[in-house]
């Protein structure tokens, strides 16, 4: 990855939605601390360098709704600047980092510690502050100083509040403070007995299964306590028909919700479990084929705002080991968008919408993410390979030396622009 001073890339196609140039051909300006998206054909001055861009494709930046962050704590996974790093390999301009390193991200402090790391990157980290102390449910956290400290929302992420007392408060207090909470939605005590998907193959392979009402009966009590508080939620990596279905009857009744979907969740589903392999472990678990359809269509339909990429990255000894101990996860930010165009299912129009013009809404960015883009080459086919990481301490991931296409060369960002080898 290189920070590019000067250039410029002629003949580009525009698809930033909303842009005076949608849809048309641009030149794009690099020099020094601005850059600039021109008419193509545009003066430049002779001495700064042109290269023909006209296979490269101007998109939005990306937006990541909920992905790990590890340091302070589990740097053995991955590191603040890691994260951001492979966002950026991903396109991802920002990235919305859940509270989850240990210590938690409960308190003003941890908050801009991580801030300040963050600074050095190119792309943003949007901090989540979490909802509880310590991520336990048992007492809110420091919601009012992390807010004040930029704390964007809040969520405890994979651990789902089973008080629903505390659950309440907490979305008395987010509206009072004018911010909104993003929630996993699942029972707790009914999560703890399984594993995988319950069904077919779940009993073939002999793995404890969890029922899709796990996912339904936590969600129902969620979206009760919206109608009675008023609290703006998200919902995150929702993955089952009933949860489809009760989204869509509460946005129908005008509650202020939205969801997404783990983009593996509309590639994959248990079948790809045959094998034990734990890079195919997640939370929530994969699916089955008509599970993943209704998420594709909810995805068409607009019932599911957004996609979302949530990267767990895992070590060596967390996933190599017997399936019932491996750990939940998979690392996810550098394939998420080639994945997605590699599958043909949906138009880069909808594409655009579920990775950065609704991530944006739902975040609260406005026009904080205006000055962000992404340079890619949607055709160019290519393949990730492990030794592409050896940097990286996590590669628990199924989609290595799997083809996918549409390359990322370069990402807009801060006013800086980098180049992507």
């Amino acid at each position: 990855m290189k920070k590019i001073l000067e250039k410029a890339i002629t003949s580009v196609r525009n698809f930033i939605p909303g842009h005076p140039l949608y849809k048309k051909q641009c030149d794009i300006l690099i020099n020094r601390n601005e850059i600039k998206i021109l008419p193509s054909g545009s003066k430049i001055d002779e001495n700064i360098q042109k290269i023909k861009g006209s296979h490269l494709t101007l998109l939005p930046g990306l937006i990541e709704l909920h992905s790990e962050i590890n340091q302070p704590g589990r740097e053995d996974r991955e590191d603040i600047l890691q994260t951001l790093h492979l966002a950026v390999l991903g396109g991802f301009t920002h990235l919305a980092g859940m509270p989850s390193s240990q210590p938690v991200v409960d308190s003003r402090q941890l908050v801009e510690f991580q801030q300040k790391i963050a600074a050095q990157a190119v792309n943003n980290l949007l901090s989540i502050g979490a909802i509880s102390k310590n991520l336990e449910g048992k007492e809110l956290a420091e919601m009012f100083d992390m807010k004040s400290a930029s704390a964007l929302a809040f969520s405890d992420y994979k651990n789902r509040i089973r008080n629903t007392k505390l659950l309440l408060l907490a979305m008395q207090y987010a509206r009072q403070l004018n911010t909104s909470l993003m929630l996993t939605p699942g029972d707790s005590d009914l999560l703890r007995y399984g594993m995988v998907h319950e069904g077919v193959v779940s009993t073939r392979l002999g793995l404890k299964g969890l029922p899709t009402i796990a996912e339904s009966i936590g969600l129902k009590r969620d979206l009760d306590l919206v109608r009675y508080t008023g609290c703006r939620v998200h919902f995150q990596s929702i993955s089952t028909k009933e949860s489809i279905h009760l989204i869509r009857q509460a946005k129908s009744e005008g509650l202020p919700v939205t969801a997404d979907v783990n983009f593996y969740h509309l590639l994959l589903t248990d079948e790809s479990l045959e094998n034990f392999d734990s890079n195919y472990k997640t939370d929530p678990p994969l699916r089955d084929e008509k599970t993943r359809q209704a998420l594709v269509e909810a995805i068409i339909d607009g019932t599911i705002d957004a996609i979302a990429a949530d990267h767990q990255p895992r070590t060596y000894e967390e996933k190599v080991c017997e399936f019932d101990k491996a750990s939940y996860g998979m690392f996810t930010l550098p394939f998420l968008l080639p994945t997605l165009i590699e599958s043909n299912i949906f138009s880069l129009e909808l594409l655009i919408e579920k990775l950065h013009t609704n991530p944006a809404k739902i975040l609260g960015l406005n026009n904080k993410n205006k000055e962000s883009f992404i340079l890619v080459n949607l055709e160019q086919e290519f393949v990730w390979k492990k030794e592409d990481f050896k940097d990286f301490p996590s590669t628990n991931s199924p989609f290595f030396n799997k083809k996918i296409k549409g390359k990322i060369k370069y990402l807009i960002s801060k006013n800086q622009c980098v180049e992507i080898s």
